[in-house]
């Protein structure tokens, strides 16, 4: 949900990569948006700029980074996520069950007596 609010907040189209873990959208067929709530170093930055191709380009979305980040390669951008929409979404959750009561349900008069209608206010 967070990813896919960044992309669309940035004018990114969301389409994760089933291949890329950092290819979350594009704007361009070079220009991709990685979203992420880990802190992110250089480390990781120089391990994604490693796997990217020759004319592509990144901007990755956290919550915090090592100001090194900031200057690190003029092909990686680093933004943090702005904490208004951090509040509306939703991560780190293991369980996301939804809170559901039983609808009401109605016998139906006819054949069988065993048919179940469901209603709906």
């Amino acid at each position: 949900m967070l990813a896919a609010a960044m992309a669309k907040m940035e004018g990114f189209t969301y389409e994760p990569s089933t291949e890329t873990f950092w290819k979350q959208g594009y704007s361009s067929e070079s220009d991709y948006i990685f979203t992420t709530t880990q802190f992110v170093t250089v480390e990781s930055l120089d391990t994604i700029l490693d796997t990217m191709a020759d004319g592509e380009s990144l901007l990755v979305c956290c919550k915090a980074f090592q100001p090194e980040c900031k200057s690190f390669s003029s092909r990686i951008t680093v933004k943090k996520i702005p904490t208004v929409l951090l509040g509306r979404c939703e991560f780190d959750h293991n369980d996301y069950s939804l809170n559901v009561v039983d609808i009401p349900q109605e016998k139906i008069e006819g054949n069988s007596g065993n048919d179940i209608k469901t209603t709906l206010f």
